[in-house]
């Protein structure tokens, strides 16, 4: 029988209470009714998670892991983030520290398309930090979104992404957007010979977020933004696994951050930041780094960045994006934390440069050693 395991940390006052507590997430995630309830004793047996390695971590705080049968998910994402993380995130003093799956589980899920390795044979950037610059602010024109990525990708910028806040507005609508940046990139990778990549946002009602995917491809982007806090985990792995739309994806945290900041809740940073993109099928995870307007430690940041790029048990390495707020200034302080497997995302921090951001992105490239 394949199996999969979480791991929960618990607030309990007694081994006895964590006993319970943690027993009693086991049937809330699985069978969720009581045993006198359950009409077959194979249910019981076999479906109802298994309760292991139950130890105290401090006063008053414990963790223990759960193993699951896979069957239960019916090999579909949407149905396993529910028993990793489900009925049981409606309780106070449960958060999800760890997950664990067999290579045969994993199969059924796309996984990244190109991770590290595949975003620096696309970029051509074989080795050395790579930078992402972010379209904002909103309120431009298309033409002007189009200009501005096309000074940037003059500049040098590997990468370059929707703001997330850009979808359908008026002034801008998506596929009037897309197209002209799509063509103003292409442009500026026929000047300078090199491939910057433009990744689109897909922030979109769900029953058109295929249509723009495709419009997306068709207009030549070759990447997609994606913020799974309001297009749900699941989108990240439909583009994933579908060869006609594979690109490069980037997971946004925008509707994330509650979910990772509680010491008894929601889940690890890890977690949130690197374990569940990476199952779900990303590429590039953003997440706010130190020094940026959100708070986060040094010891924070890289240890998101490790799990983004751990390779244990022959995992695909994605690439950290640190964001939110860099200074150019930082550069060299976050090269000396991130080294070069990292898309360093620099918004404002390009931005500012306007008329001249072609230069403004050389000399931060230049910082970033």
């Amino acid at each position: 029988m394949d199996t999969f395991s979480a791991t929960y940390q618990i607030q309990a006052s007694s081994p006895k209470d964590a006993e319970a507590w943690i027993a009693a997430i086991a049937r809330e995630q699985t069978i969720e009714c009581i045993d006198e309830g359950v009409p077959h004793q194979w249910i019981l047996d076999e479906l109802k998670g298994k309760v292991r390695d139950l130890k105290q971590l401090s006063e008053g705080v414990w963790s223990a892991a759960v193993d699951y049968d896979t069957r239960i998910t019916g090999n579909e994402l949407p149905q396993l983030l529910n028993v990793l993380y489900g009925n049981t995130s409606i309780h106070v003093g449960v958060k999800l520290i760890d997950i664990a799956f067999s290579d045969a589980f994993l199969a059924n899920l796309p996984g990244p398309q190109f991770g590290v390795k595949g975003i620096r044979r696309l970029t051509g950037r074989k080795e050395g930090p790579l930078i992402c610059t972010v379209l904002k602010p909103m309120g431009q024109s298309s033409a002007e979104l189009a200009e501005l990525a096309y000074q940037c990708a003059l500049g040098g910028a590997d990468m370059i992404k929707d703001d997330h806040s850009l979808s359908m507005q008026e002034w801008s609508p998506f596929r009037e957007r897309v197209a002209a940046i799509a063509k103003a990139v292409e442009k500026a990778n026929a000047e300078t010979g090199r491939t910057t990549l433009y990744a689109a946002s897909m922030l979109s009602p769900i029953d058109q977020f295929e249509a723009r995917a495709r419009f997306a491809v068709d207009a030549g982007v070759n990447g997609f933004l994606v913020m799974p806090g309001h297009t749900s985990w699941d989108s990240i792995r439909f583009l994933a696994s579908r060869p006609d739309l594979s690109r490069p994806i980037m997971c946004h945290p925008s509707g994330l951050g509650s979910l990772a900041n509680s010491d008894i809740n929601g889940m690890t940073h890890r977690m949130m930041y690197a374990a569940y993109p990476r199952l779900c099928g990303a590429d590039v995870s953003i997440y706010p780094s130190f020094g940026g307007r959100y708070g986060f430690s040094r010891e924070l940041c890289i240890y998101v960045a490790n799990a983004c790029r751990d390779t244990s048990g022959g995992r695909t390495p994605i690439l950290p994006s640190p964001g939110g707020g860099m200074r150019a200034e930082l550069a060299k302080d976050l090269f000396a934390l991130y080294g070069d497997d990292a898309l360093y995302l620099f918004g404002g921090a390009a931005m500012q440069y306007r008329e001249e951001i072609a230069n403004g992105i050389r000399k931060i490239r230049n910082l970033l050693s």
